[in-house]
């Protein structure tokens, strides 16, 4: 139930274009005056990230829900359902909520607790397929859907006019907003499982894996044709790219890594916007095991702000600043586990939380470590949202909002 709040003002952005709203993946609404203090506790799990737009917070379900909550209460303004797990980014554009639906697994194979294989000609999905789904941001009601073989757990992103998204049947398509109806489809040569589309100028850009060791890597290609631009053979089908200064940010791991059976070693680089050439590239100290707690995500987006690249590395336990423009690190922090979600950065401060359930409060500058609060739940990948003075964030099953 609702602690306290205090109304917004009208300054919210009627769009949430993209997985953390900014190519920068930094999620950060300025709002003056706003400060809202509710838990809400969805009865299944969020590993969504969250879009806030109007006076509204939208995020999606494991149980197929897509809810809506006013922003200053945390009470609930409608639901709507799909047809299987959802753990996309709902994005929102001229008055339409799109989500996609889908769950880890290859099609055709037996079913298991987590498949890490060769990918090659095989799908990501299930054998009823899943869909892209638009919906009434007003109302909740759907307005059209498009069916997909592959999962489509990746979010989509808004770009030269279209919906552009990848997903598990190693394609990526471009739709119609309004209807829903396809305007290209372009073969990717693998998978996307988690990384979400991102867009900036006149290019979209994925994360892909391939082949027996489960290779990442980065696609460009233009949102108005579908026509592939440039590869480069560094970043993940688990990260989304971050984009800022003309340069593209991706994760993922050198593996596997026999020492733990399923593991490998975080991999780091900055590209080139234009033509995806090698800037930099940093390759973490240690290896460490894919863990499945919160999410089985081994590599995760990072964030861009003041010139300085965030990126958690999931298989070592730790958070890295980097120099944007060379990739010198600033500071290193040791988590208490894995952190799986994005963080965000605002006013020298950059919040995140870990898979044990710690949310960190670090100097941005400084990396020095301000505060950790232990939560009941792990942190997934759902990333913190700042709107205001105030964070909202999912743990578990629960969406907290608190000062910050």
């Amino acid at each position: 139930m609702p602690v306290q709040a205090n109304q917004p003002n009208s300054t919210t952005a009627a769009e949430w274009p993209k997985y953390q709203r900014s190519p920068d993946n930094n999620a950060v609404v300025e709002r003056s005056n706003f400060a809202a203090h509710w838990t809400f506790d969805a009865k299944a799990r969020v590993n969504s990230a969250l879009a806030v737009v109007n006076e509204t917070v939208i995020f999606d379900t494991f149980d197929g829900r897509v809810v809506s909550l006013n922003i200053a209460t945390g009470l609930p303004e409608w639901e709507a359902r799909g047809d299987n797990v959802m753990m996309s980014t709902p994005i929102v554009h001229n008055g339409k909520v799109y989500v996609g639906t889908g769950d880890k697994g290859v099609l055709g194979a037996k079913p298991t607790k987590w498949v890490y294989s060769a990918h090659g000609g095989q799908t990501w999905g299930r054998r009823a397929g899943d869909h892209i789904i638009a919906i009434n941001l007003a109302t909740g009601r759907q307005l059209w859907s498009y069916a997909t073989v592959g999962e489509d757990m990746p979010s989509a992103v808004i770009a030269g006019g279209k919906l552009v998204f990848s997903n598990g049947d190693q394609n990526a398509y471009g739709l119609e907003p309004a209807t829903g109806n396809m305007i290209w489809k372009t073969s990717l040569g693998g998978v996307s499982t988690m990384a979400s589309a991102n867009a900036f100028g006149s290019l979209v850009v994925f994360g892909i894996c391939t082949g027996p060791t489960y290779n990442g890597s980065t696609v460009a290609l233009s949102p108005k044709s579908g026509q592939i631009i440039w590869r480069s053979s560094y970043g993940d089908c688990d990260s989304s790219p971050t984009y800022a200064n003309s340069m593209i940010f991706v994760s993922g791991v050198d593996g596997p890594s026999r020492r733990y059976g399923p593991g490998g070693r975080g991999v780091v680089a900055g590209l080139d916007s234009k033509s995806g050439h090698v800037i930099w590239v940093f390759r973490a100290s240690e290896d460490g095991p894919y863990t499945t707690v919160g999410s089985s995500e081994r590599a995760v987006a990072g964030a861009f702000a003041d010139q300085i690249f965030y990126q958690a590395i999931p298989t070592s336990d730790e958070l890295v600043a980097f120099d944007g423009k060379s990739g010198r690190v600033r500071w290193r922090l040791r988590t208490a586990g894995p952190v799986k979600m994005s963080p965000v950065i605002t006013r020298g401060r950059l919040y995140v939380g870990d898979t044990t359930g710690v949310f960190y409060t670090v100097d941005s500058r400084s990396g020095k470590l301000l505060q950790a609060e232990a939560f009941d739940t792990p942190f997934s990948t759902s990333p913190p949202v700042i709107v205001g003075r105030t964070i909202i964030v999912a743990a578990g099953t629960t969406i907290h909002a608190f000062p910050i």
